[in-house]
């Protein structure tokens, strides 16, 4: 059968030699996607975080608006009444601090009870212990 024109015979040891060789390609093939792979996901981490981090300025941004909008209205709404600007102001500002303090507040006496340092210390530098109010 050897002899025939076209014709290819390959015994039992040559098909092995292909298999291994078809192995080798693959692994290395899978080699090459797992540093690819790697890469990707390196590349990622930095970028999803960076998204997550917008995201949360973007949401802590809009809860204060939102806050600072809903107040702004019932001051105003106080004032077309009548009210005494000073008190209104006044009601306005305290208003406005414990709306902005209590959910920090509330997670830092928890932190607290936790012992949770990376919070703690996140606020610290944060806040920076000042005290100058003019700031």
């Amino acid at each position: 059968v050897a002899a025939l024109p076209d014709i290819y015979l390959y015994a039992i040891d040559d098909l092995q030699q292909i298999i291994q060789g078809s192995q080798r390609q693959r692994a290395a093939a899978a080699e090459e996607a797992e540093a690819l792979l790697a890469e990707a996901v390196a590349d990622y981490r930095p970028a999803g975080k960076a998204q997550a981090m917008g995201d949360a300025l973007s949401r802590f941004r809009e809860l204060h608006e939102a806050q600072r909008d809903a107040a702004l209205q019932k001051a105003l709404a106080r004032l077309r009444k009548g009210d005494a600007p000073e008190e209104v102001v006044t009601a306005l500002a305290n208003q406005l601090a414990n709306k902005f303090m209590h959910s920090p507040s509330a997670a830092l006496r928890d932190a607290l009870s936790k012992d949770d340092a990376l919070l703690l210390s996140a606020v610290e530098r944060i806040y920076g212990g000042r005290h100058d109010r003019d700031e």
